[in-house]
């Protein structure tokens, strides 16, 4: 018989049993088929229906435009979408004192109604 140095085509066999905890692949995983939309949807759980509130819990309330829920205190993106201004322009209002934020903590809150009156301020009456 022949050496394995002698066949240079021949491959050395190796044992991959035996490094077993050296290997760094993740197991295999069974494939996953997807379901034929044709299928019929019988034993399949219903869609999740919203809760209904427990004894004790406020339930919403509806929008009736009343200002009960009307926001008190946006943020910075908040304040620069309503007043249709950049993020920057907005820091700049700050800096320049013509905005002033609220500040709790470390956040940088607006008052809507500051947001409000910033705009009727700057509306001109050209009659």
């Amino acid at each position: 018989m022949a050496k394995d140095s002698d066949n240079p085509t021949e491959q050395p066999a190796f044992d991959f049993d035996t490094n077993d905890e050296l290997s760094s692949a993740p197991p295999a995983r069974p494939m996953q088929h997807k379901e034929d939309p044709s299928r019929s949807t019988a034993g399949k759980r219903p869609a999740r229906q919203p809760r209904k509130p427990s004894v004790g819990q406020a339930s919403p309330a509806p929008n009736d435009g009343s200002d009960v829920d009307r926001q008190l205190l946006v943020t910075i993106p908040q304040a620069s979408k309503i007043l249709c201004l950049s993020r920057t322009t907005l820091y700049e209002l700050m800096w320049r004192g013509e905005l002033p934020p609220i500040h709790i903590g470390r956040s940088v809150r607006f008052a809507v109604t500051q947001l409000e009156t910033f705009v009727s301020d700057r509306i001109v009456d050209k009659s």
